[in-house]
């Protein structure tokens, strides 16, 4: 599945979660929403949550054996669907 959520948080005192861009045209152009809350508790514990997530995940090393492994399935991906990260 394609998941195409946006998550920020600033300062501990403002989020924005949804599916726009936050740029120019996404707000001029495309049908996308988003929810901006200005709470310092709920934006402090996105963030911790965030962080929890981070601490938790695998650092992406381009130069590891398994990554180089990948390199096929990359090109696939890529071919499929430009521009994702994966690819």
């Amino acid at each position: 599945p394609y998941v195409h959520a946006k998550v920020v948080s600033v300062d501990g005192e403002v989020a924005s979660i949804g599916s726009a861009n936050l740029d120019a045209r996404a707000s001029f152009w495309e049908s996308e929403a988003n929810v901006v809350v200005q709470d310092t508790d709920f934006a402090s514990s996105l963030e911790a949550e965030l962080q929890k997530l981070i601490d938790g995940s695998d650092a992406l090393d381009p130069d590891s054996e398994y990554w180089k492994r990948e390199r096929a399935q990359r090109a696939v991906v890529k071919t499929l669907w430009p521009g994702v990260f994966y690819s």
